[in-house]
């Protein structure tokens, strides 16, 4: 059975790029099993490559969708070679949007941002919360997989994936995308709500309140 890389989820069109993350959320919506019809776990036990993602982009019509989601049942930047190809084939064609935890320049050891906003011009960062005690609590990051080998040729330890996550928004902010910090409002108190909206007005950033799906 071939593994599903891209699936419909209201008009918009999702990309699954991989499983690998660096974060276990505590309202991860694979905690649940498949998503609707979608099995999004890769059996093959492969990632796609370009090649892949844009055959299945093609047999859903995809100039027809209202945007093109990289989301799926992992951290798409960890696929982040295929996710630049997909995005630049789907420039010019279709509004394209990338929902990240934030991390990927430490999963890549450099900083991704630019690359990125050359061909994704609508990034959608997951803040989670509004302190790195909370973030620990609801993102509940891999300390093991937050390893990077610095210019120097040093392996550095991340000791706070939130700062991580602030230092990648400042950087995308920079690169002058559209920018959205986001929060799932059922595992937050109202007060830590309005901190992390208050945040993303203090940086330029939109913000949104999902709920748990």
């Amino acid at each position: 059975m071939t593994d599903t890389y891209v699936y419909k989820y209201g008009d918009a069109l999702y990309i699954n790029l991989t499983n690998r993350c660096t974060n276990d959320c505590i309202f991860c919506v694979r905690r649940g099993g498949n998503f609707g019809e979608y099995n999004l776990f890769l059996r093959s036990g492969a990632e796609p490559s370009a090649k892949d993602v844009i055959k299945q982009l093609k047999s859903h019509n995809f100039k027809k969708a209202r945007e093109v989601v990289f989301c799926g049942y992992g951290e798409p930047t960890y696929n982040l070679d295929v996710m630049l190809e997909v995005a630049k084939f789907l420039m010019g064609k279709v509004r394209v949007r990338l929902n990240t935890n934030g991390l990927a320049n430490v999963i890549h050891g450099f900083d991704t941002t630019d690359k990125i906003a050359e061909v994704i011009k609508h990034i959608n960062v997951s803040l989670n919360a509004p302190n790195a005690a909370r973030y620990n609590e609801v993102s509940k990051p891999d300390y093991e997989k937050l390893k990077y080998t610095n210019w120097k040729g040093e392996i550095i330890q991340v000791e706070n994936a939130f700062d991580e996550v602030l230092k990648f928004i400042y950087l995308c902010k920079r690169r002058l995308v559209y920018l959205t910090l986001s929060v799932v409002g059922d595992v937050l108190t109202k007060d830590e709500i309005d901190l992390c909206r208050l945040a993303a007005k203090d940086i330029g950033a939109n913000f949104r309140l999902r709920g748990s799906m």
